[in-house]
This record gives structure tokens, C-alpha cells and sequence, in this order.
């Protein structure tokens, strides 16, 4: 015979967020939003980059008028379902590391994408 054993459901911290916040405003508590609420629209991926330099632009910088991906909330990298914007994000992540990384040690922007080449291949 089976037994039945309970568990609790976990429920995903943006909703919590996002619930809490909702009834602090139905009940017109000083709450602002909650800490994953994207605080603006311009948290977007250009489709189509096409050089290294452009894709370190977008991460520090932000392309287009967007923000810089650096400064993207988990929310905003995707982490909650946006799957479009996800993929990309995870597609480009170890490459801002890698130059993150190559630019902390003292390269500039120029020799760290010259390794990165060097090391894939042009």
C-alpha cells in the first residue's frame, strides 16, 4: 500500500512578488514595486548583432536605446518564462564573461575580441 505523502507547492518569487504588491495597492500601503518588477520597457536584446565589438556594446552599453544587458533583472534576462529573450541571453552570456574577464586582467576591448578570435578561429 502506497503512502501518501504532502508537500508543500513553491511558489515562483515573481508572482509572490507581484501578488504582494498588488494587494499593498488595493489596500494604498506606500509599497513600491517589487524588487523583480522590470522597472522599464527598454530591458531588450537586439535579433541580430554581427561582431564582437557590437555584442560587448550591447552588454555594457546598450544598443538601440536599450539598457545595457549588465543591467538586466533575472525577470528581464528571462528567467520567468520569456523563452525568446532567454535563449538569447544564455546564448551570449559566456561571451560577456569571457570579455569581462579578458578586460579585467588589463586587456582593452580590441585585444580581448583579437584572442577570442584567435582562440575560435576567425
Amino acid at each position: 500500500m502506497a503512502q501518501f505523502r504532502g508537500g508543500v507547492a513553491r511558489q515562483d518569487p515573481a508572482q509572490a512578488d507581484n501578488r504582494r504588491w498588488a494587494v499593498a495597492q488595493q489596500g494604498n500601503a506606500p509599497l513600491g514595486p517589487p524588487a523583480n518588477h522590470p522597472d522599464d520597457g527598454h530591458a531588450e536584446l537586439c535579433p541580430d548583432l554581427h561582431t564582437l565589438h557590437d555584442l560587448w556594446d550591447e552588454h555594457k552599453f546598450g544598443v538601440g536605446g536599450h539598457k545595457p544587458a549588465s543591467q538586466f533583472t533575472g525577470q528581464e534576462h528571462g528567467g520567468h518564462g520569456v523563452n525568446k529573450k532567454k535563449q538569447r541571453c544564455c546564448c551570449r552570456k559566456g561571451t560577456w564573461k569571457l570579455m569581462e574577464r579578458l578586460i579585467c586582467e588589463g586587456d582593452t576591448v580590441d585585444s580581448a575580441v583579437a584572442k577570442i578570435k584567435v582562440a575560435c578561429g576567425q
